[in-house]
C-alpha cells in the first residue's frame, strides 16, 4: 500500500503591503500615459529617456515581435542601481522638491535592513535582490514619472529577445561563475546580442511577469547560463531575512537576481495595467483542506487561498477533474472506459480517450524499461490476490499460472497515430492502480494552478503532487513512513513524490507476509518488506516508478532498484523499511 503522511502546518498569512495605489490610480495613470506615435512595428526606433529632475537615463531597444509576441521595446541594459535607487529613495528622484501626486501614490520600498548591493558596487551595476512585487512597482513608478507604460516582460517576450543571434563563445556575451570573479559586473561590458541587448545571459537573472527568473547569473556555471534557463520564485530566497513577517520588497538571499523592463507598442487598458503592476502582490491567505473518495482511496487537497469562496471554487474544479479520470481509468467501475476496453473482442484496436492513452503509453514505456517489472496487464492476477486477501488464503499455483497466461505487457499494443489500444489475448484485464492515482494528482494540481491556487498539495493515498511552498515555508513537509530511511521527513515544492510498501494492503498466511505489489514474472505478492520512495517531476512517474522499484528491489536487491530509479532523470529514490 502506498503510504505518505502530510505533516500538519498551522494556518499562515502572508504579509500584505499597505498600499495607497489601487485600481483608481491605474485609471489616472492611463490618462497620463500617451499613445505611442509609432503605429507600425517597422517604424519603431531606439530611444533614450532621462528621468525628469535627475541626470539618470535609460535606453530602450525595439523588438519587432513575431507570431507569438506583439512588438515591444526592451531595456538595452538590466535596470541599474542608478535607476532603481530613484525609486527606493524619493529624495534622490527630486520628488521632495516638486510634488507629483500620481508618482507619490505608487507604493515605494521601505528602507532596506542591509546594504542591498552587498559591497559589489552601485554606479553602473545592476540592481539586485528585489521581489517581483518590488520590480512591478518600479515599473508603475517609472510609468508615472515618464508618461510611458512600462512593465516586466512575459516569459515569451524575454525568451524571444534572448534568442537573437549566436552567443558563442559564451565568455564574449555573459558574466558567469567562471569569469565573474564572484560578483556581478557593470552592465554593458560584454557584447550585445543581435537585437543590441546587453547581458541577456549571465550577470543577473531577470524577473518575468509569470514569476520566473531567466537567463542565468554571475553565480551560475556555464551550462545554466542559457536562454531556456528558468527558476521559480522560492521562499529560500528570504531565508536570512531577519524580519517577521518577511519583507515584501527585498530578497536577502537572491544577490544574483535583477530585472529589465519592456514597453509594448500597444498601450494596454487601465484594467490591464493594474493587473500587470500588481502581479506578485502578497495577499493575506489562509489554509484550506477538502477531501473526496475517488479511485478506491481518499483524495485530499490542501491549499492556500484568500477566502473560503475562492478555495471552494478551486476544490470543486479539481475534484471534478479527478472524477472524470476515475470514470475513465478505474478497474472497480464496470462502466469505466478502461473496463469497456477490457470487454472488447481480443485483437480489435479500440479508439481511446487522450487520458487513457497517455496513461497506457507511460505504463508501456516503463514496462519496457524495467524488463516487465511494471505491468498494467496484470489485472487477472491482481484480482486473484484481492480475493485471497478477502478470504485469508493466497491463490493456488494453477490459478496464478492461468492468470499469468492472460497477462503480459507485450500483449497490449498501442498506436499513437490512431490513438488506439489493442488487447491481443482473450480474457485480458488491465489494472492501472499503480499509475492512475499519480496521473490524477498531477491533473488536479494543474487545475488548481489554472484557478490561481499555486500553493497547493494533492494527496491520493501515498501519491502526492506538490505545488509552490506554503507561505513563509521552504516547502511542504512530507513524511515517507519509512522508519529507517535516511530522510523520513522531506521538505518539497513543485514536484511529486510516491512511497510504495505493504503497510496496509497485505496477506499473511502460513507465516509468510505477501504484499499487494505483485511480481509480474512470478504472479506472487512480494515477500521482502521494503519501503520505496520516489521523487520526480510528475506524479504519473513517481507512482509507477515506486511500484517498479519495489519489484526490482526484491528481484535484484535495493542497490539495483535505486540505480533503476536514478536512471529516470530527474527521478531520485530512497529504499528503507517500515
Amino acid at each position: 500500500m502506498h503510504r505518505l503522511a502530510i505533516l500538519t502546518l498551522a494556518c499562515s498569512a502572508l504579509w500584505g503591503a499597505s498600499r495607497r495605489d489601487d485600481r483608481e490610480l491605474a485609471e489616472e495613470l492611463r490618462k497620463r500615459i500617451s499613445e505611442s506615435k509609432e503605429t507600425k512595428a517597422s517604424e519603431m526606433r531606439p530611444y533614450k529617456t532621462t528621468v525628469q529632475g535627475t541626470t539618470v537615463s535609460f535606453e530602450m531597444v525595439p523588438i519587432p515581435g513575431a507570431a507569438h509576441v506583439e512588438p515591444f521595446w526592451m531595456g538595452k541594459y538590466e535596470v541599474t542601481w542608478d535607476e532603481y535607487r530613484l525609486f527606493m529613495f524619493a529624495n534622490q528622484a527630486g520628488e521632495t522638491l516638486k510634488k507629483d501626486e500620481l508618482v507619490d501614490a505608487v507604493s515605494r520600498p521601505t528602507r532596506p535592513y542591509v546594504e542591498m548591493s552587498f559591497g559589489m558596487g552601485i554606479d553602473g551595476y545592476p540592481a539586485i535582490s528585489m521581489t517581483r512585487h518590488a520590480a512591478n512597482k518600479y515599473a508603475e513608478w517609472l510609468s508615472a514619472r515618464t508618461g510611458q507604460f512600462y512593465r516586466l516582460p512575459t516569459e515569451a517576450e524575454w525568451e524571444f529577445a534572448c534568442l537573437a543571434g549566436d552567443s558563442k563563445p559564451l565568455g564574449d556575451y555573459a558574466w558567469y561563475a567562471a569569469n565573474s570573479d564572484g560578483k556581478y559586473q557593470k552592465v554593458g561590458t560584454k557584447k550585445p546580442n543581435a537585437w543590441g541587448l546587453y547581458d541577456m545571459l549571465g550577470n543577473v537573472m531577470e524577473w518575468t511577469l509569470e514569476g520566473y527568473a531567466r537567463g542565468g547569473s554571475w553565480n551560475d556555471p556555464a551550462d545554466q547560463v542559457r536562454c531556456g534557463d528558468r527558476v521559480a520564485d522560492d521562499p529560500m530566497w528570504q531565508m536570512q531575512d531577519p524580519q517577521l513577517p518577511k519583507s515584501i520588497w527585498y530578497l536577502t538571499d537572491a544577490q544574483w537576481l535583477g530585472f529589465r523592463l519592456v514597453r509594448p507598442l500597444k498601450v494596454p487598458t487601465a484594467d490591464e495595467m493594474y493587473r500587470y503592476w500588481n502581479r506578485g502582490v502578497q495577499k493575506e491567505v489562509a489554509r484550506f483542506e477538502a477531501a473526496e473518495p475517488h479511485m478506491g482511496t481518499l483524495f485530499r487537497i490542501t491549499l492556500y487561498a484568500a477566502d473560503a469562496g475562492q478555495a471552494q471554487a478551486a476544490f470543486d474544479a479539481a475534484f471534478l477533474r479527478v472524477k472524470q479520470l476515475d470514470d475513465a481509468l478505474s478497474d472497480y467501475k464496470p462502466d469505466s472506459e478502461l473496463m469497456r476496453l477490457c470487454r472488447t473482442t481480443s485483437g480489435q484496436p479500440v479508439a481511446v480517450s487522450p487520458d487513457l492513452f497517455t496513461v497506457l503509453e507511460e505504463a508501456q514505456q516503463l514496462s519496457r524499461d524495467s524488463d516487465g517489472a511494471f505491468d498494467v496487464t496484470l489485472g487477472p492476477v491482481v484480482r486473484l490476490w484481492r480475493q485471497g486477501r478477502a478470504n485469508g488464503h493466497p491463490p493456488g499455483a494453477e490459478a496464478v499460472r492461468l492468470a499469468l497466461a492472460r497477462s503480459g505487457y507485450k500483449k497490449l499494443i498501442l498506436d499513437r497515430a490512431s490513438r488506439t489500444a489493442q488487447l491481443t489475448a482473450a480474457g485480458m484485464m488491465l489494472d492501472l492502480g499503480a499509475i492512475a492515482k499519480g496521473y490524477a494528482a498531477d491533473e488536479a494540481l494543474a487545475v488548481l494552478r489554472r484557478n490561481g491556487m499555486t500553493r497547493a498539495l494533492v494527496a491520493a493515498s501515498g501519491d502526492l503532487a506538490i505545488g509552490d511552498a506554503p507561505p513563509g515555508q521552504a516547502g511542504w513537509r512530507v513524511g515517507t513512513g519509512c522508519s529507517d530511511a535516511s530522510e523520513s521527513v522531506l521538505t518539497l515544492s513543485n514536484t511529486a513524490v510516491s512511497t510504495s510498501g505493504d503497510t496496509e494492503q497485505y496477506l499473511e498466511s502460513g507465516g509468510v507476509r505477501y504484499s499487494h505489489i505483485i511480481d509480474p514474472k512470478t504472479g506472487r505478492g512480494l515477500v521482502k518488506r521494503s519501503c520505496v520512495t520516489v521523487i520526480s517531476d510528475f506524479g504519473i512517474h513517481a507512482d509507477s516508478l515506486a511500484t517498479a522499484a519495489s519489484v526490482l528491489s526484491e528481484r535484484q536487491g535495493p542497490e539495483a532498484a535505486l540505480t533503476f530509479i536514478n536512471r529516470h532523470v530527474p527521478a531520485t529514490g530512497r529504499i528503507g523499511k517500515f
